[in-house]
């Protein structure tokens, strides 16, 4: 489901009339003010025509820009998404600006639409379904035309008592024929393991952050979350994953897609 920012998508169209009108008021004083409506109508046409083959720029104005997030729930409790434009002067957990509702460990898919400029900056907001008293947010993010983001709803610590939090990560497919390329986003410090002979290494997943990418050739005997073996057997190889853990369990694996 697409859905549009309405406050610069307003803004557009009052730009466009404005642009319109004030041709209409150009012709009329030069003497076209007498012909008919159609002829009047025509003539505004061919004008702003013109006008975007001399500019494209005026032509761009129009031209639809979108972007991608993929909502991500790892918080244990069912979480309602919300986003706002930063030129809307709604409050940002406004029901208007609600753009989902996910369950824990569901991953859903939106899309949005705006025009006028190739970025925009908006901010994100997670609130607790059912008693929406937890809330978490991004006050300010910058978003290019054709995007691909992760939005995710965890908690600090892992556990259902932790504070909640959102991060905000694009997306980097990095897919390798015949293996797993994967990177890890942890709920709380641990060591990440990889025993694969051609990437053997081991690394820090800071909590709140994501790790490199890491080419896993074996399912179930390469990639270690601190002691403990991850297996990535019911997931297709030769793709690319963001696998969020708690620091210790594999609790949700996404496959990142452009």
């Amino acid at each position: 489901m697409l859905i549009s920012w309405s406050g610069i998508i307003i803004k557009e169209v009052a730009n466009m009339f404005r642009y319109a009108l004030s041709i209409c008021l150009s012709f009329s004083l030069i003497g076209c003010g007498g012909s008919s409506g159609d002829d009047a109508i025509e003539a505004v046409i061919e004008e702003v025509q013109t006008v975007a083959e001399i500019d494209p720029n005026i032509a761009d104005l129009n031209r639809t820009r979108s972007a991608n997030v993929q909502f991500v729930n790892t918080s244990l409790d069912s979480m309602d998404y919300f986003v706002n434009s930063s030129t809307s002067t709604s409050l940002l957990f406004d029901p208007n600006n609600r753009a989902l509702t996910n369950n824990n460990n569901e991953i859903t898919s939106k899309s949005f639409e705006w025009t006028k400029t190739d970025s925009i900056r908006a901010s994100l907001g997670i609130q607790d379904t059912n008693s929406q008293a937890q809330q978490a947010e991004l006050k300010s993010t910058t978003i290019e035309d054709t995007d691909k983001w992760w939005a995710i709803a965890w908690r600090d610590g892992g556990k259902l008592q932790d504070n909640l939090m959102l991060t905000a990560l694009k997306r980097q497919p990095s897919a390798v024929n015949s293996t797993y390329r994967v990177r890890v986003f942890s709920q709380s410090d641990t060591q990440v393991i990889n025993t694969n002979l051609n990437d053997l290494q081991t690394i820090v997943a800071t909590k709140g952050t994501i790790t490199k990418h890491l080419t896993i050739q074996s399912c179930n005997s390469d990639l270690f979350f601190g002691a403990q073996s991850v297996d990535l057997c019911n997931l297709d190889i030769s793709k690319s994953y963001l696998l969020i853990t708690d620091g210790s369990n594999l609790l949700l694996a996404a496959e990142e897609k452009q």
